[in-house]
């Protein structure tokens, strides 16, 4: 349980951990308990369940990378993010001689370039 204070100066008591994530990000306060029991670090992202609001799904949108249009729906958002794979890691490109571009005439990883 968490005990958030609103916008307005009220405090509430809160059980639901996905409904205080919400409440925190659209900036109200938080005043003690943790808002993530059992799910990892405090205040980590979490996937919003499919019955989240729009705003929670647009803030996990947003948190992935995904830009979200201002006039997309809830369920837009949602494709989207089911739609979303995001971009490898980029690979450095590499010679013939299988080191990284720009290091020709340098000895591959792990020799030393001596003979035994």
């Amino acid at each position: 349980m968490a005990r958030i204070r609103a916008k307005n100066g009220n405090v509430l008591e809160v059980e639901d951990e996905v409904h205080v994530k919400s409440l925190l990000r659209r900036g109200h306060e938080l005043l003690d308990g943790d808002p993530a029991d059992g799910e990892g670090k405090t205040g980590e992202p979490v996937a919003p369940k499919s019955n989240s609001s729009k705003a929670d799904w647009a803030a996990w949108a947003e948190h992935l990378g995904i830009e979200v249009p201002g006039d997309a729906k809830k369920a837009d958002i949602q494709d989207l993010v089911a739609n979303f794979k995001p971009n490898p890691e980029p690979v450095p490109p590499t010679g013939d001689d299988g080191n990284p571009t720009g290091t020709e005439g340098n000895p591959p990883a792990g020799d030393t370039g001596e003979n035994d």
